[in-house]
């Protein structure tokens, strides 16, 4: 299985409505389509369903807490 490498350079925490499948590099392949499903249900008139506003959180955070805890090796 090929795994995208994560992109650890970004460290806000984008909101949903600024993220789309380009993300998944960033915060994940289930946030990136969450926030194109949000974007589809935002711009249908007849959509059946809403998604809540929502943030995700990018790899590097997690990174960054693997590293502070001395992780990695686990």
């Amino acid at each position: 299985m090929r795994v995208p490498i994560a992109d650890l350079s970004y460290d806000g925490l984008p909101a949903l409505a600024d993220q789309d499948k380009s993300w998944s590099r960033r915060t994940g392949a289930k946030a990136a389509n969450l926030a194109e499903v949000a974007a589809m249900a935002r711009a249908s008139k007849d959509a059946s369903f809403d998604v809540p506003a929502g943030f995700s959180i990018p790899f590097s955070f997690y990174d960054r807490f693997v590293a502070a805890n001395n992780l990695g090796p686990q």
